[in-house]
């Protein structure tokens, strides 16, 4: 097995942080009680299609939900919610247009 040494880090310029706001369908309990009662932060997942939309997957009391975005952060439509569901992991986001 090998190991890299002296790596470089470099920036680009075009990348740009951006936050935008998007009203949920349902409470987000972003805390909850994890092992021995100690408060932890709940999992979110973000996965990007091949075409620029988004898909952000968050927990909720009913289950999953998964929030579709367009390329700009806007909301693109209404909620999935896979019901009974309690982990967010694994989401993929496909095109097919």
């Amino acid at each position: 097995m090998g190991y890299a040494t002296g790596a470089a880090t470099t920036t680009s310029p075009d990348l740009t942080v951006t936050s935008t706001t998007v009203n949920l369908s349902a409470k987000y309990p972003y805390l909850s009680a994890g092992y021995n009662n100690t408060r932890e932060w709940n999992r979110t997942s973000t996965a990007v299609a091949p075409n620029g939309t988004l898909r952000v997957a968050w927990p909720a009391a009913d289950g999953i939900q998964v929030t579709p975005l367009t390329a700009a952060g806007q909301r693109s439509g209404a909620d999935t919610v896979v019901k009974g569901a309690k982990e967010v992991g694994g989401l993929v986001a496909r095109y097919s247009g």
